[in-house]
């Protein structure tokens, strides 16, 4: 059976998909692979794999496919559990239920006591909107182009979410951006924001910056990732980097939110950004012509 696939009527009659899978949620989301079907195993694992453009770009010049897989694998896999990027769930979800299954999952993501946090500006009412949409699921990405106040917005979702929270950036200038406007928006001072890369390596556990390629040299990933309850990656299309992926599956936090700009790469690899910081919830267009939303 093809990958994707529907079974025939003699295969579901043969192997018929159990009544529960169950599955373990933190940094991955674990299904355990025992009672599922061959069929249905394929097809959860078609879930976490995309093709590679690399493969048909050099299939398309008649070049060496030597060692160019043609799809790219976004799962670990063991004896008992298949380990899929925790943007799937949902995905995984459906798919048990067409199959006639439910999902029955122990929730280990973290979400640490409360905070004091809160937001001190407004928000207009398509960002309004936005943060609602993205509140409304423990994890999305909100698509909005530049001057849309993707900053503004994140903050208001932190003071809302209130709990320990690791913002996450590809360049140092970003990561100050964020200083100032967390400052601004949520009264901190900037000692009680701590940085990991750019020249600092402090936390403070409560609201911290982090360089996303620091991230790749850190060999204490379960202990650095432990006290956050929310992550929010800022340029979330850098997502696909091998380094950054291995690095933020050992993130067990119960909220994620990716802001870009730009959902779509050169390399064709940007189903991985829903697959590790879930959906699209919403997207904000540029009407044109007119003034910024935010300026920041």
């Amino acid at each position: 059976l093809s990958a994707g696939a529907r079974p025939t009527a003699a295969i579901l009659a043969r192997h018929p998909a159990p009544e529960t899978i169950r599955c373990v949620l933190g940094g991955v989301l674990s299904v355990e692979k025992s009672a599922i079907p061959p069929w249905l195993l394929s097809q959860i694992k078609h879930l976490a794999s995309l093709h590679n453009p690399e493969f048909h770009k050099r299939e398309k010049m008649r070049f060496s496919t030597f060692q160019t897989p043609r799809f790219i694998r976004c799962y670990d896999e063991d004896l008992s559990h298949l380990h899929l990027p925790r943007g799937l769930s949902e995905q995984v979800e459906k798919l048990a239920k067409s199959a006639g299954s439910r999902l029955v999952i122990a929730d280990q993501r973290l979400k640490p006591e409360n905070l004091a946090l809160s937001f001190q500006g407004s928000l207009k009412p398509e960002q309004e909107k936005a943060v609602a949409a993205l509140l409304a699921h423990d994890m999305g990405v909100l698509v909005a182009p530049p001057g849309a106040g993707k900053t503004v917005m994140g903050c208001a979702a932190i003071a809302r979410r209130n709990v320990p929270v690791l913002v996450l950036a590809d360049r140092k200038p970003l990561l100050e951006q964020w200083r100032l406007q967390l400052m601004r928006f949520l009264d901190l001072k900037s000692k009680d924001i701590g940085q990991v890369g750019g020249g600092r390596d402090s936390q403070r556990g409560v609201v911290d910056l982090a360089m996303i390629q620091s991230l790749a040299r850190r060999e204490d990933l379960d202990a650095f990732f432990a006290g956050y309850g929310f992550i929010v990656v800022d340029e979330c299309h850098h997502i696909p980097a091998v380094e950054f992926q291995g690095a933020i599956k050992k993130a067990p936090a119960r909220y994620f939110l990716g802001l870009t700009a730009t959902p779509y790469r050169r390399d064709g690899l940007q189903e991985i950004i829903s697959m590790q910081c879930g959906p699209i919830r919403h997207e904000m267009v540029n009407s044109g012509g007119g003034l910024p939303l935010n300026l920041i």
